[in-house]
């Protein structure tokens, strides 16, 4: 143990240590720092008074990725007349903290402390019900950090603390814990590692230490919903990336964001061309950015055919840089993509790699712009021309249900009822709704009420000024919806 004392007698500065040295100070308060020349000790508290201090003396016993054990004296300390320092040992104590469990054992003078057990974490229960789940869970958590910060960490230095067990097997995990120390459903308004390592095993974190454990630096990015499988047994399971990539993950800054994005590009490309492209991005130090653009990527291979990936990634990140100027690959495939859609929107050939990229597109777009209306109103005339349309046509005995020929059709809906269906061509042209008119079979040109049909569902049904349906317009619509199997659930 290597500790020391400074007190103040006749105008003079003495500074005591454990291995007997003394050292006369500068003039100035008693409590500036002291290194002892002979042993280097830092560690000097300040006497006042003559009064003897208590402070906690710790002793780091055991640290490493299977978890720490630090031992605890509480040392009295003062200094005789004589400047010899004078130190009793009060209590001792021993804190373990197994990694595996999750668990601390704290022992006073040899006796053990009792603690309450802490829950298990159940994944089933966090994905239902979380929050219940943290109230069921406080009181035994708050338990144990009452406890532990009563007594073991009473007085202790947070940040000594944590640089004392921290160490290069386990520096990655107790930082993320430490990270996430603060918490406010648990009630605890300050950073203690010990907290953070008591919510550890109630937010069943298994995985961020699988993660940490195989090598992964930063693995504060990958904590989030967007995690494939928190109870995987390796960071492949944990990541849903094959292996051939988990290499390239490791050494990245790659978020649990990205992870998705690689995951909706896997659900579509082979992993062996996905591996390519990352391994491209890699080779230009453009992995992180690289990634943002692989939702367009997918779009282009998908729809526009783009299967040879190792051309376009090449393309992306050094022929546009180089000979266009087009620093940014995310601006390359993005103008990319819009280029060869504009292209085949308006039925017109297009070079698949562009040797004035930018150019190229932006004169499409002036032309894409005066045909958008023909462009949307075609689209609009296939998707309502479709099967799905013309087999909801229906005539009874009073009331018919048709469909709109093209988008003027609409605008005149919209106009004559004093509503917005206009506002949906977008959604018809996706094919995520389909609108219907209700004509009475009279006047069979007069607009009387529009239908939004979505899937099976008939959701809404309003007439001008989107008032809701009488009686017998109601009744016309649930037998046609009867007739053509179709469910009302009107809002």
């Amino acid at each position: 143990m290597r500790i020391g004392a400074i007190k103040k007698k006749d105008d003079i500065h003495i500074a005591s240590c454990s291995c007997k040295t003394l050292k006369i100070l500068p003039e100035g308060s008693i409590y500036q720092k002291v290194t002892c020349d002979n042993c280097g000790n830092e560690q000097f508290v300040s006497l006042e008074n003559d009064r003897r201090v208590v402070i906690p003396y710790l002793d780091l016993l055991k640290s490493d990725r299977r978890g720490f054990k630090v031992k605890r004296t509480n040392i009295s300390i003062g200094m005789d007349n004589e400047y010899n320092l004078m130190i009793k040992k009060n209590m001792i104590q021993v804190l373990i903290f197994d990694m595996i469990n999750k668990e601390f054992k704290l022992y006073k003078n040899g006796e053990k402390v009792e603690m309450p057990k802490l829950p298990e974490y159940n994944d089933d229960n966090w994905r239902v019900d979380r929050y219940s789940y943290q109230i069921r869970a406080k009181n035994k958590y708050k338990a144990v950090a009452s406890i532990l910060g009563r007594n073991f960490f009473r007085g202790v230095n947070e940040h000594e603390f944590r640089d004392m067990v921290v160490n290069p097997e386990n520096n990655v995990i107790l930082s993320f814990i430490y990270r996430r120390s603060y918490d406010y459903t648990m009630g605890w308004h300050d950073s203690r590692l010990y907290r953070g390592l008591l919510k550890f095993k109630m937010d069943g974190l298994d995985y961020i230490e699988i993660l940490a454990n195989a090598g992964f630096k930063n693995i504060s990015r990958l904590h989030g919903k967007n995690i494939a499988n928190r109870n995987g047994k390796n960071p492949s399971e944990i990541l849903g990336v094959p292996k051939s990539i988990i290499k390239y993950i490791k050494d990245s800054n790659l978020s649990a964001h990205d992870i998705n994005r690689i995951h909706n590009i896997l659900r579509d490309v082979d992993a062996n061309k996905v591996r390519e492209l990352i391994e491209i991005a890699v080779d230009e130090g453009k992995l992180e950015t690289f990634v943002h653009c692989f939702d367009e990527i997918r779009v282009l291979y998908k729809e526009f055919k783009y299967n040879n990936l190792k051309k376009l990634a090449l393309y992306a990140l050094r022929e546009a840089r180089m000979y266009q100027g087009i620093t940014h690959p995310n601006d390359v495939i993005t103008y990319l993509k819009d280029y060869v859609k504009m292209c085949k929107d308006m039925g017109i050939d297009h070079e698949k790699y562009p040797k004035s990229l930018k150019k190229d597109h932006d004169i499409v777009a002036m032309n894409y712009k005066v045909m958008k209306d023909e462009i949307e109103n075609k689209k609009f005339i296939e998707a309502v021309e479709n099967e799905e349309y013309s087999q909801l046509l229906w005539k009874g005995s009073e009331y018919s249900v048709i469909y709109p020929k093209n988008i003027d059709d609409l605008i005149k809906e919209g106009d004559d009822l004093s509503h917005c269906v206009a506002s949906y061509v977008d959604s018809i042209i996706s094919k995520s709704c389909k609108i219907l008119f209700l004509r009475h079979n009279d006047e069979i040109d007069k607009s009387l009420g529009t239908i939004e049909v979505r899937g099976d569902r008939i959701r809404q049904a309003r007439g001008k000024g989107n008032r809701p349906l009488n009686i017998e317009e109601r009744r016309a619509i649930e037998k046609w919806a009867k007739e053509k199997e179709l469910t009302v659930n009107l809002y």
